[in-house]
């Protein structure tokens, strides 16, 4: 599958981008208590698992014949991430102090900064709050995934994946408390993004071993799978409670994924339209970028208007936002920073 666009998977991370958004409109907004999206955190970890399979998918042939060094990966992965980061880590500073009252911080505001600058910032709760998954992508994307896409089987991924999602859960309980430390200079954060990089490299494995999908017939029952495994994990990042709810979510993710990327079923194909694949390519910029504009709208006063207008006026601001950083910043310098024709232009490596 390497190089090969898999659509269906542009339109999962769209909706997922847009469940983060919503998450935490409500979570800021919602007059009546948070009484919705106790479990946002799962969003976040569907974004780690979508990666580990999209990164394998289009550069796992490259990584394992040599073609593509480390640097040239890191490089790759530094052009991906780095440059919005930038922005949403300065849009955040401007902003996201109006949500909270102050600008979050772990206390020390220089080392916060640097913390940021460093792609650092997941050791400790500092004011560009959504972006701690991003430095936790990168360096522990390029910690494990080179190894991991070389070397791991399917089964040793998917085992080394079970034993870090276990042992997160099992010293914290829930995976809505990303700095929660777990062991010396090991936290909660880093240690579920592994997992779930882990678990996408599981599923990249699957999806080179078995490209076709489940056997002929079973396919007519693929559609109705598919909806009812997505239709799990919304409801319970929405509606559901903390604990074993987290983790029969997180175990569909992966089977989701598969699915969609082999299935060519009605929902797969719903996934690969036009307006899913828009909502895709603009995932990025809407997940770091929305947190900052909701600080923009309670500064402009915008937050005073009634709850249900206000939430349709953000989420068109967002997404207006969102299409003009992608089209005019994203992607003109991830093209610019990913090096040469070594890094493969496959979309896939745009997962995140």
């Amino acid at each position: 599958m390497e190089n090969q666009r898999i659509r269906s998977l542009d339109g999962l991370r769209g909706i997922f981008a847009a469940v983060v958004m919503c998450g935490h409109f409500f979570l800021i907004y919602y007059p009546y208590g948070p009484g919705y999206f106790l479990n946002l955190a799962l969003a976040v970890q569907f974004f780690f698992i979508l990666s580990g399979v999209a990164l394998g998918c289009g550069l796992g042939n490259r990584m394992i014949s040599g073609e593509l060094p480390f640097w040239a990966f890191a490089r790759q992965r530094f052009a991906r991430l780095y440059p919005m980061h930038l922005l949403s880590m300065a849009a955040a500073g401007l902003f996201i102090g109006k949500i909270y009252g102050s600008i979050p911080s772990s206390g020390n505001f220089v080392f916060d900064t640097v913390a940021n600058l460093l792609l650092l910032q997941a050791v400790s709760f500092s004011w560009n709050v959504v972006s701690w998954s991003i430095s936790t992508e990168f360096w522990i994307g390029l910690l494990i995934l080179p190894f991991a896409i070389r070397r791991l089987s399917g089964m040793a991924a998917l085992a080394l994946s079970i034993g870090a999602y276990a042992a997160t859960f099992l010293v914290v309980g829930t995976f809505e408390r990303p700095f929660y430390p777990i062991a010396p200079h090991i936290n909660s954060a880093a240690l579920s993004t592994a997992a779930g990089l882990l678990a996408g490299v599981a599923v990249y494995r699957l999806l080179s071993a078995s490209p076709a999908g489940i056997n002929t017939r079973w396919r007519s029952w693929t559609p109705a799978i598919e909806g009812f495994l997505l239709v799990v994990i919304l409801v319970t990042i929405i509606w559901g409670s903390r604990g074993y709810q987290e983790i029969i979510a997180l175990s569909c993710m992966p089977i989701l994924i598969y699915l969609c990327a082999t299935s060519g079923s009605a929902v797969a194909t719903a996934l690969s339209s036009k307006p899913m694949n828009w909502l895709g390519s603009v995932s990025y910029s809407l997940y770091l970028i929305h947190l900052p504009l909701l600080g923009a709208l309670k500064m402009t006063g915008l937050d005073r208007i009634p709850f249900w207008p206000r939430f349709a006026l953000f989420c068109a601001v967002a997404l207006v936002v969102s299409q003009l950083l992608a089209r005019y910043i994203e992607v003109p310098l991830y093209r610019r920073l990913r090096g040469s024709t070594q890094t493969p232009t496959s979309p896939l490596i745009a997962a995140r």
